[in-house]
């Protein structure tokens, strides 16, 4: 649908100019997808992915957005070594080729962890919705999730929006 379009690139436009700014002041680095890659996962991670190095370890960050429908986002966040990742299926990955949902555990960052509840702007049948009120919503939860992040990956706490995985 023409508007769902429209609201996904104000979603983005919002995580882009609210949320990405955040996780830079908390030294993660924006990791941009290429060739192949690109090609397969910038629908869902328009981003790419993100990096943190703390000591002997990188912290990995992705915000997923579904490829139709409502605009909507959660986050997944680990840790990997930085000498890589022994994955049970594919053997040794670097550390700079892992994804989240390569780890376990790794942890969720949703509106409602229990139900699984992705962020999302709320949709009022009575009232059209603006750009404002994406960059509003994002911009209300971002300062919670970047501390929530933090403390998930670095002292294994949970916070409201927080589910660990695996």
């Amino acid at each position: 649908m023409k508007k769902y379009k429209m609201y996904r690139r104000w979603m983005l436009n919002a995580v882009k100019n609210e949320l990405v700014p955040g996780l830079g002041e908390q030294e993660f680095e924006r990791v941009f997808l290429k060739g192949e890659e690109k090609k397969q996962l910038e629908q869902f991670y328009p981003f790419g992915k993100f990096q943190r190095f703390r000591g002997d370890v990188v912290d990995i960050l992705e915000i997923q957005f579904p490829q139709y429908g409502y605009p909507e986002f959660r986050i997944g966040a680990g840790t990997v070594a930085k000498s890589g990742y022994e994955h049970q299926i594919f053997g040794h990955i670097a550390a700079k080729d892992v994804w989240v949902g390569y780890l376990i555990p790794y942890y969720s960052f949703y509106a409602i962890p229990f139900t699984g509840r992705w962020f999302s702007v709320p949709f009022y049948s009575f009232r059209k919705l603006n750009e404002e009120d994406f960059s509003s919503y994002v911009r209300k939860i971002s300062a919670a999730l970047v501390n929530e992040i933090n403390e998930a990956l670095i002292h294994d706490r949970r916070g409201k929006h927080t589910r660990k995985c695996g």
